[in-house]
């Protein structure tokens, strides 16, 4: 007798314990959904069957290999293996984002290449074929939202790897560095930092980079959703318009997080590969140091010290200026282990009775930093749709005081991020507005950095951006 689809599906979740090992088989064997039937059969008595008591067995007999093969949770491939819906596959793996599968160059691609060939069926298909035109849409519409759910978990899962990565590296650290098995360990880790970034950061860096350019025909991501926004403008579909652009902004504001997570890594990856340097160095040194002594252990020489006047230390250099070091660098403080509370309570009495003089905030001259994700998304929803001015002499400024009356906390982040939303506008209105960027240099502040700047204008014309 078939179950309820909604029962079967929460004793999955709260026994996914018992699934994680397929997941982790799956991870490991090219993304296969086939595994072994003692597999699970295994993992099911150990994390399911031998926590119910005989009286109760109804949890039991939901998840049994026959009863998920009847639901069609599992199906069977042949004898001996069976094969996991992809919907159970997403599912765990979205209540555990360390065993989501990070997505590779090539599948990468097979999405920009989905997203340049529906862009060119949009744009080919007439008007007048409408049942045509609703089904292109239906697939873009469906292609997006996959697109923006593998984004987001993508990089979750990348975040979690670089966490994972960045604890096991501390870890490692505070142990003894220049033993063998240290070595050995950060030297994996080393080549597994490597191929985290080659194989799966730098490829999803790229695939949302908004200023991705391509050759030929080929169209990026950012420029597949540019033609497909302005098609909808052309044909005068606002709903679908803002659609695509929310969508867009959406996927794209990812590029922070993922530039972050290649910054975090690559200094990993800097660190490890000097300590692996260093080790090598250090190595080459006593080899060659053994060497020289070998002859001191055998004959006439045997039991006798090393000499300063031995070849080999002209070329160490490692142990010169220590004397110079100590005695420059000895106690300087003489006070007396009597006196020293003394003296230490009448050094905070005369510091209570120094009054500070008042300062002026000191504002930094750098750049500001770039808003963190939900204050992108914040602005990128408050400039949705925005109506931005046909003429302008100082768009900084202009976006400012805006945001000055929009939002309570702004910073000059908000405003270089909104300043960027508003260039990528004017783009999509190519011919209509002209920004061009004044000699006259310009300074703003929002309390705690300084930003100067040459003004952005704004004058309707027939150029490009």
């Amino acid at each position: 007798m078939k179950l309820s689809k909604d029962l079967i599906l929460s004793s999955i979740i709260e026994h996914k314990s018992a699934f994680m090992p397929i997941i982790d088989y799956i991870n490991s064997n090219e993304g296969t959904h086939e595994f072994h039937a003692e597999l699970y059969i295994d993992s099911f008595r150990d994390n399911v069957e031998t926590k119910y008591s005989t009286d109760d067995q109804k949890v039991v007999k939901r998840l049994t290999l026959n009863s998920l093969v009847e639901h069609g949770i599992f199906t069977k491939a042949r004898d001996g293996i069976f094969e996991i819906s992809s919907f159970i596959v997403e599912m765990l793996r979205y209540l555990d984002t360390s065993r989501i599968k990070e997505l590779s160059g090539h599948q990468f691609e097979t999405i920009r290449e989905n997203f340049e060939r529906s862009c060119y069926q949009l744009e080919e298909c007439s008007l007048e074929r409408g049942q045509d035109l609703a089904d292109i849409r239906e697939q873009l519409n469906g292609l997006v939202a996959d697109t923006r759910n593998k984004v987001q978990q993508n990089v979750a899962a990348l975040k979690a790897n670089a966490d994972r990565i960045a604890e096991e590296f501390e870890q490692r650290n505070s142990g003894t560095p220049n033993s063998q098995v240290a070595h050995g360990s950060k030297l994996e880790l080393l080549f597994r930092v490597r191929d985290l970034i080659d194989r799966y950061v730098a490829p999803c860096l790229q695939f949302i980079n908004p200023n991705l350019d391509m050759r030929g025909r080929r169209l990026s991501l950012a420029d597949s959703f540019n033609r497909i926004r302005e098609y909808y403008e052309k044909h005068n579909f606002p709903n679908y318009e803002l659609s695509i652009l929310f969508n867009k902004r959406s996927i794209f504001s990812y590029y922070e997080d993922i530039s972050v997570i290649m910054d975090q890594l690559e200094r990993y990856y800097k660190a490890l590969d000097q300590e692996r340097v260093q080790y090598s160095a250090i190595e080459k040194a006593f080899n060659e140091l053994f060497d020289e002594v070998v002859e001191l252990r055998h004959d006439s020489e045997k039991n006798k010290f090393l000499s300063n006047d031995l070849p080999i230390f002209h070329k160490l250099s490692v142990y010169l200026g220590l004397h110079t070091h100590k005695s420059s660098m000895s106690k300087r403080l003489s006070w007396h282990s009597q006196r020293i509370g003394y003296q230490f309570n009448e050094w905070l009495r005369s510091v209570d009775h120094i009054k500070p003089k008042p300062s002026k905030p000191i504002l930094i001259e750098d750049a500001p930093p770039n808003p963190d994700k939900e204050r992108a998304r914040e602005l990128n929803l408050l400039t949705l749709g925005y109506d931005w001015p046909d003429q302008c002499n100082d768009l900084q400024l202009y976006i400012q005081n805006w945001l000055k009356n929009e939002l309570t906390d702004y910073s000059l982040g908000d405003v270089l991020h909104t300043l960027q939303i508003a260039r990528d506008d004017f783009k999509q209105a190519a011919g209509l507005k002209h920004l061009s960027f004044s000699t006259e240099k310009k300074s703003m502040s929002d309390g705690v950095y300084l930003l100067n700047y040459l003004p952005v204008q704004i004058t309707k014309g027939q150029e490009h951006v």
